[in-house]
């Protein structure tokens, strides 16, 4: 039961952690293409950065559900 749950809350976080990343790199992105006039440049490359932010935080979280269940299965 709380290997389930603990999946759950980790995969919950990594969703939390991919959303987030993505809203400020995005809008940073946004603020400094209206301030140095370079409309789609800085956009893209927050967002490219928030891609890699979050596929970085998606094998974090696989490590770490795979050494857990590793772990469970040693002490059965």
């Amino acid at each position: 039961m709380m290997k389930n749950f603990s999946g759950a809350i980790a995969w919950s976080s990594w969703g939390m952690e991919f959303a987030l990343a993505l809203v400020i790199f995005t809008m940073s992105g946004k603020y400094l293409d209206k301030r140095f006039l370079t409309s789609p440049v800085f956009t893209l490359i927050g967002f490219a950065l928030a891609l890699a932010v979050g596929f970085a935080s998606l094998f974090g979280t696989i490590r770490r559900l795979d050494s857990l269940e590793k772990d469970d299965s040693k002490d059965k």
